[in-house]
């Protein structure tokens, strides 16, 4: 599955949408508070809003719930998806999933667009009530049909992952390019993904790369990140170095593992920027502490170059390792070469020949490394070298199977 999926679905299903408290309402507070007093529903909601507007304390907070459970009992809907919310945040009275999803519901029920989202959001996170994927697209399908922009990017990824709906890149594509052309800086990323990698629509890399520009204008991280990797490679813009170390700061800063990356990589070779091995080495490391074999494997060349760091072997040998462990080429060729001369660990043809054999499949020229070592091997030694990567196949297809999916 793409990273930007696992990247953007939490974002999206994380809490039901924010900004439904605020109602539209334009009579004067005190005609508002007559009406509320006498009972009016629409007067309580717009009421108990004024009272969340200009909340200072726990008491203002508790009276707005106490005028949007009125409204609501009297079947409001605003005021119903008001309390909803109220109940899943804890404000004004004490946080209960169970009690927000059945004042969603009854919102929802009514047709209230945000509701719909908001409920089913609690049934794709089990928050409230049971976890059912099925109950969650059919809300959240209801939202998006009422252009609510959160829950149009949602079914996009739902059609994207083949959540409950047939997988389908087109499906995904029309969902995100609605949410996006509502300004979702989310649906505008993924919407540039699509066209990227040509998923669901012609490729077209200029295209993507003006989506990551809207999405990116808005601060989100992922975007920043492929944007300025869009400028450090020339991929539907003109190369820029110095675009590209301005956008991947961006993303860098937030956390984004590309971003982190990349800029180590303009900091180790000065593009963009003054060369610089420490800063280079400041970022491959975030990005490496994050899990990124590459990163990982680009740190422990700062570590055997003496680049940055003070040369050490064994810190070279760790992030090989953990390079190589996650099955990227070059830190199984490196981690191999290290036990082949023993640098940093003890010497070991057999674990060298093991790691340039799971490389070969991926990169021919290792056939060569292999020819050398195995005249220095014995028969045995070789057998051995080949079950161990057999080995180490079978264990990381077995971890892969054993990560839960995102669905």
């Amino acid at each position: 599955m793409n990273r930007f999926l696992k990247t953007t679905l939490p974002l999206l299903v994380c809490v039901p949408a924010i900004s439904i408290l605020h109602a539209n309402y334009a009579p004067p507070l005190m005609q508002v508070t007559q009406k509320a007093l006498a009972g009016e529903a629409s007067a309580q909601c717009n009421l108990g809003v004024s009272h969340m507007e200009v909340a200072r304390s726990p008491k203002d907070w508790a009276e707005a719930v106490k005028l949007f459970r009125k409204a609501a009992e009297q079947g409001n809907v605003q005021a119903q998806n008001n309390l909803g919310l109220a109940c899943y945040l804890g404000q004004g009275i004490k946080k209960n999933h169970s009690e927000a999803a059945k004042w969603f519901r009854k919102s929802a029920e009514q047709g209230h667009r945000l509701a719909q989202f908001s409920y089913g959001v609690m049934f794709l996170n089990g928050e409230g009530v049971p976890q059912n994927n099925a109950e969650a697209v059919k809300w959240i399908r209801k939202s998006a049909n009422q252009g609510v922009a959160e829950a149009q990017t949602m079914m996009g990824l739902f059609c994207k992952t083949g959540v409950e709906l047939p997988q389908s890149d087109s499906g995904a594509f029309r969902w995100f390019r609605k949410s996006a052309l509502q300004g979702n800086r989310i649906a505008q990323f993924c919407v540039g993904n699509c066209y990227f990698m040509g998923e669901g629509v012609k490729k077209n890399i200029s295209e993507g790369a003006k989506w990551y520009r809207k999405s990116a204008d808005q601060g989100f991280p992922p975007a920043e990140a492929f944007l300025g990797m869009c400028y450090k490679g020339g991929y539907g813009v003109p190369q820029d170095y110095s675009e590209a170390a301005k956008w991947l700061r961006k993303g860098a800063d937030k956390g984004e593992i590309p971003a982190q990356l990349a800029l180590g990589n303009l900091y180790q070779y000065g593009n963009g920027v003054p060369k610089n091995p420490k800063e280079a080495v400041k970022w491959y490391h975030k990005a490496a502490e994050q899990g990124d074999p590459v990163a990982q494997n680009n740190l422990a060349g700062c570590y055997e170059e003496g680049q940055g760091v003070f040369r050490s072997p064994s810190k070279a040998a760790k992030f090989y390792r953990m390079s190589a462990d996650q099955g990227e080429i070059s830190g199984q060729v490196n981690l191999g070469r290290c036990y082949a001369a023993g640098f940093g660990v003890k010497m070991n043809r057999v674990e060298a020949y093991a790691m340039w054999k799971l490389a070969e499949p991926q990169d021919p020229e290792i056939k060569k490394l292999i020819e050398i070592i195995s005249k220095k091997m014995t028969q045995e030694e070789i057998a051995e070298g080949n079950n161990r990567a057999k080995q180490i196949r079978e264990d990381r297809k077995a971890r892969r199977n054993r990560e839960p999916e995102l669905r």
